[in-house]
């Protein structure tokens, strides 16, 4: 995997579909598309987007799950559900947790009027913070902290570590594992 670096796998920075905090959640959702059309040339759709500030400065990831929490206000009675480990909780109790929180009651055809009124800046995203990569870390460095952070995308920094240049996404780090796992021999 050394031979390769974070470079040769991220996203260049222009080309990430980007939104700023004045986006509203309809607008977002077309960068998705736009991100899901460049990506599709690589064999998959990214799972986020960059939210810039006016600048053009990364501030943090809007995901694909931010979007539908944000879509249903009652999540913020729930609590934190990024540092919940809901895995061993059961089908029945997170069923009893959509009813007693009255989660999702309104219909889903009212998705075009919630996404019109909702702005990304009322929108709890990920905050760009640590860990950041840089261009030149080896690929290793790089799932090392997707797998132990859970991330699905990671900040490109220029080597200064001043300066977004890119952002690399799990699923590319992932093909990449998978075609050399796909090109070795059948071990015996």
């Amino acid at each position: 995997m050394e031979t390769k670096s974070v470079r040769d796998l991220m996203v260049p920075i222009s080309t990430t579909s980007t939104v700023t905090r004045d986006t509203t959640l309809f607008e977002a959702v077309h960068a998705f598309d736009r991100a899901g059309q460049a990506g599709s040339e690589r064999g998959h759709a990214p799972r986020n987007v960059l939210v810039v500030d006016d600048r053009g400065r990364p501030l943090g990831k809007l995901s694909d799950l931010d979007v539908m929490r944000s879509l249903e206000p009652a999540y913020q009675h729930v609590g934190d559900l990024r540092t919940t480990n809901l895995s061993g909780m059961s089908s029945g109790f997170l069923r009893s947790m959509l009813q007693g929180f009255h989660l999702w009651q309104d219909p889903l055809g009212a998705l075009c009027e919630k996404a019109a009124g909702i702005r990304v800046a009322d929108i709890d995203y990920m905050p760009i913070s640590d860990p950041v990569l840089h261009e030149d870390d080896p690929l290793s460095m790089a799932i090392h902290l997707m797998v132990t952070g859970r991330h699905s995308s990671l900040l490109v920094m220029n080597k200064e570590g001043g300066k977004a240049v890119g952002v690399l996404h799990r699923s590319d780090v992932f093909m990449e594992v998978r075609n050399r796992i796909l090109a070795c021999e059948r071990p015996a």
